[in-house]
Protein backbone atom coordinates (compact mmCIF):
# COMPACT_ATOMS: atom_id res chain seq x y z
CA UNK A 1 0.00 0.00 0.00
CA UNK A 2 1.48 3.33 -1.02
CA UNK A 3 0.38 7.02 0.42
CA UNK A 4 1.12 10.38 -0.65
CA UNK A 5 1.97 12.58 2.43
CA UNK A 6 4.44 11.14 5.23
CA UNK A 7 1.76 11.44 8.06
CA UNK A 8 1.29 7.35 8.70
CA UNK A 9 -0.31 7.51 12.02
CA UNK A 10 -3.90 6.07 9.68
CA UNK A 11 -1.87 3.46 7.79
CA UNK A 12 -0.09 2.41 10.95
CA UNK A 13 -3.61 1.69 12.87
CA UNK A 14 -5.19 -0.12 9.54
CA UNK A 15 -2.04 -2.03 9.56
CA UNK A 16 -2.14 -3.15 13.24
CA UNK A 17 -6.05 -4.15 13.09
CA UNK A 18 -5.20 -5.95 10.16
CA UNK A 19 -2.44 -7.89 11.80
CA UNK A 20 -4.37 -8.05 14.91
CA UNK A 21 -7.29 -9.79 13.19
CA UNK A 22 -5.21 -11.94 10.81
CA UNK A 23 -2.41 -13.10 12.64
CA UNK A 24 -2.86 -16.38 12.07
CA UNK A 25 -3.04 -15.92 8.04
CA UNK A 26 -0.10 -13.45 7.98
CA UNK A 27 2.50 -14.94 10.36
CA UNK A 28 5.23 -16.58 8.04
CA UNK A 29 3.51 -16.89 4.90
CA UNK A 30 6.70 -18.35 3.10
CA UNK A 31 6.89 -20.98 5.79
CA UNK A 32 3.76 -21.60 5.48
CA UNK A 33 3.55 -21.82 1.53
CA UNK A 34 6.59 -24.06 1.14
CA UNK A 35 5.19 -26.29 4.05
CA UNK A 36 1.67 -26.00 4.05
CA UNK A 37 0.99 -29.38 5.93
CA UNK A 38 3.18 -28.97 9.05
CA UNK A 39 4.63 -25.23 8.73
CA UNK A 40 7.91 -26.57 9.73
CA UNK A 41 10.75 -24.00 8.98
CA UNK A 42 13.30 -27.15 8.18
CA UNK A 43 11.31 -28.76 6.00
CA UNK A 44 10.04 -25.16 4.32
CA UNK A 45 13.93 -24.71 3.70
CA UNK A 46 14.21 -28.06 2.12
CA UNK A 47 11.10 -27.78 0.06
CA UNK A 48 13.02 -24.18 -1.11
CA UNK A 49 16.33 -25.91 -1.95
CA UNK A 50 14.56 -28.49 -3.76
CA UNK A 51 11.82 -27.39 -5.32
CA UNK A 52 12.34 -23.70 -6.41
CA UNK A 53 14.12 -21.73 -8.88
CA UNK A 54 14.86 -18.31 -7.19
CA UNK A 55 14.07 -15.07 -9.08
CA UNK A 56 14.16 -11.53 -7.70
CA UNK A 57 11.14 -8.90 -8.64
CA UNK A 58 13.88 -6.59 -9.94
CA UNK A 59 15.31 -8.55 -12.34
CA UNK A 60 12.57 -10.75 -13.65
CA UNK A 61 13.94 -10.70 -17.32
CA UNK A 62 17.23 -12.92 -15.75
CA UNK A 63 15.12 -15.02 -13.67
CA UNK A 64 12.86 -16.32 -16.37
CA UNK A 65 16.39 -16.75 -18.36
CA UNK A 66 17.57 -19.12 -15.88
CA UNK A 67 14.20 -20.59 -15.59
CA UNK A 68 13.78 -21.20 -19.64
CA UNK A 69 17.64 -22.39 -19.64
CA UNK A 70 16.97 -25.31 -16.51
CA UNK A 71 13.94 -25.95 -18.30
CA UNK A 72 15.01 -26.77 -21.66
CA UNK A 73 18.16 -28.53 -20.48
CA UNK A 74 16.07 -30.67 -18.36
CA UNK A 75 13.60 -31.52 -21.35
CA UNK A 76 16.32 -31.55 -23.85
CA UNK A 77 15.44 -35.21 -24.61
CA UNK A 78 11.38 -34.69 -25.46
CA UNK A 79 10.61 -35.20 -28.75
CA UNK A 80 8.77 -31.69 -29.19
CA UNK A 81 11.81 -30.00 -27.83
CA UNK A 82 12.09 -27.71 -30.77
CA UNK A 83 8.77 -26.46 -30.05
CA UNK A 84 9.23 -25.92 -26.81
CA UNK A 85 12.66 -24.13 -26.94
CA UNK A 86 10.72 -21.66 -29.11
CA UNK A 87 7.69 -21.09 -27.59
CA UNK A 88 9.80 -20.24 -24.75
CA UNK A 89 12.44 -17.95 -26.06
CA UNK A 90 9.40 -16.11 -28.33
CA UNK A 91 7.86 -16.01 -24.64
CA UNK A 92 10.71 -14.10 -23.07
CA UNK A 93 11.36 -12.33 -25.87
CA UNK A 94 7.51 -10.35 -25.09
CA UNK A 95 7.94 -9.99 -21.68
CA UNK A 96 10.67 -7.40 -21.64
CA UNK A 97 8.73 -4.73 -19.46
CA UNK A 98 10.26 -3.49 -16.55
CA UNK A 99 8.40 -2.35 -13.56
CA UNK A 100 9.25 -0.26 -10.01
CA UNK A 101 7.83 0.03 -6.85
CA UNK A 102 9.55 2.87 -5.62
CA UNK A 103 7.45 5.77 -6.58
CA UNK A 104 3.96 5.47 -8.28
CA UNK A 105 1.77 7.98 -9.87
CA UNK A 106 -2.05 7.49 -8.85
CA UNK A 107 -4.54 9.24 -10.41
CA UNK A 108 -5.99 11.98 -8.63
CA UNK A 109 -3.26 11.08 -5.71
CA UNK A 110 -0.12 12.13 -7.66
CA UNK A 111 2.65 10.96 -6.47
CA UNK A 112 3.09 8.42 -3.78
CA UNK A 113 5.57 5.90 -2.22
CA UNK A 114 5.36 2.66 0.27
CA UNK A 115 6.25 3.97 4.01
CA UNK A 116 9.29 3.21 5.99
CA UNK A 117 8.54 0.78 8.92
CA UNK A 118 11.50 1.70 10.81
CA UNK A 119 9.20 4.89 11.43
CA UNK A 120 6.46 3.19 12.47
CA UNK A 121 5.66 2.81 16.00
CA UNK A 122 7.22 0.05 18.25
CA UNK A 123 4.80 -2.05 18.99
CA UNK A 124 3.60 -2.31 15.26
CA UNK A 125 7.70 -2.53 14.33
CA UNK A 126 7.33 -5.54 16.93
CA UNK A 127 4.40 -7.02 15.51
CA UNK A 128 5.40 -7.19 12.09
CA UNK A 129 8.65 -8.70 13.14
CA UNK A 130 6.42 -11.50 15.25
CA UNK A 131 4.41 -11.89 11.76
CA UNK A 132 8.11 -12.43 9.64
CA UNK A 133 10.26 -14.20 11.76
CA UNK A 134 10.49 -17.45 10.34
CA UNK A 135 9.76 -15.64 6.80
CA UNK A 136 13.14 -13.91 7.36
CA UNK A 137 14.86 -16.89 7.26
CA UNK A 138 13.31 -17.87 4.32
CA UNK A 139 14.07 -15.23 2.84
CA UNK A 140 18.01 -14.94 3.38
CA UNK A 141 18.23 -18.71 2.02
CA UNK A 142 16.45 -17.71 -1.16
CA UNK A 143 19.19 -14.74 -1.50
CA UNK A 144 21.30 -17.18 -1.20
CA UNK A 145 20.25 -19.99 -3.53
CA UNK A 146 19.48 -16.74 -6.02
CA UNK A 147 23.00 -16.19 -6.39
CA UNK A 148 23.71 -19.82 -6.22
CA UNK A 149 21.36 -20.36 -9.42
CA UNK A 150 22.94 -17.37 -11.55
CA UNK A 151 26.11 -19.06 -11.77
CA UNK A 152 24.44 -22.05 -13.51
CA UNK A 153 23.39 -19.71 -16.27
CA UNK A 154 25.78 -17.02 -16.64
Amino acid sequence: TASNNTNTTMYQTMLRGYLEECLDATRNVYTRFLDPLTQNLTVALNHLESHVIVGMQSNLEETLQRWIHITLGACSEHPKYSTLKHTLTKSLKIHGEKKTNENVIVKGLGRTSFPDTAKFDMDLQNLISACIEEDEIVYERAIELYEEQRRWVL
